[in-house]
């Protein structure tokens, strides 16, 4: 038969009632036993300088949040340079002017929409180079062969397309394409179309 040794440990009266905080309704015995195995399998000695749990989840805490606000200070940094670029090719956008308080941000569907513009910019442009160039090549064309038959002024053709020529302007931040007033361009197409009919 195993027989239940007790020994005795000699603790000051302090550790004592800590011990009695501890302990409810258990004995000492298991609550140094349960001590001593939360050592053992945690790696932890007593001895050890560890920083309370809360402590440690609020440093942590704080460093997310600078890396959050880093990632908004960049973001909102980015966006303040789309919205200035875009505000340069559409200087005439109401909806831009009243965001120009460092403290607020742009909304998404807002970069969006200004996006979404840029493209039908870029696709009315390249219809228009079309178009130019098709002009161009009927122009030399006609300098080649200037008694086609046809009866067509060509001073006058030469006098459309030096005006539509005069009317580009270079863009802002693309230097390969031109911009023309929509408007004016399609008056002056018309006139050369009537002009190459007569």
């Amino acid at each position: 038969m195993a027989t239940n040794n007790n020994t005795q440990i000699k603790v000051k009266e302090t550790t004592k009632l800590r011990l009695d905080l501890l302990k409810n309704s258990r004995t000492y015995d298991a609550v140094i036993s349960d001590m001593l195995l939360y050592f053992e399998t945690t790696g932890i000695t007593p001895q050890s300088k560890i920083v309370s749990p809360a402590v440690a989840v609020k440093e942590q805490a704080s460093r997310v949040i600078e890396v959050v606000r880093g990632i908004e200070k960049a973001t909102n940094t980015r966006l303040k340079n789309i919205e200035q670029m875009v505000s340069r090719l559409f200087p005439m956008q109401p909806d831009t002017e009243n965001l120009h308080n460092s403290d607020e941000f742009m909304h998404i569907s807002q970069v969006q929409e200004l996006l979404e513009r840029a493209k039908e910019q870029e696709k009315a442009l390249s219809h228009y180079r079309e178009q130019v160039q098709g002009l161009q090549t009927e122009l030399e064309n006609v300098r080649r062969h200037p008694d086609n038959g046809q009866g067509v002024n060509v001073r006058k053709l030469l006098e459309v397309v030096e005006r539509i020529d005069g009317m580009k302007k270079v863009q802002t931040f693309n230097d390969a394409a031109y911009e023309i007033d929509r408007n004016t361009f399609d008056l002056w197409i018309k006139r050369l179309k009537e002009e190459l009919k007569a």
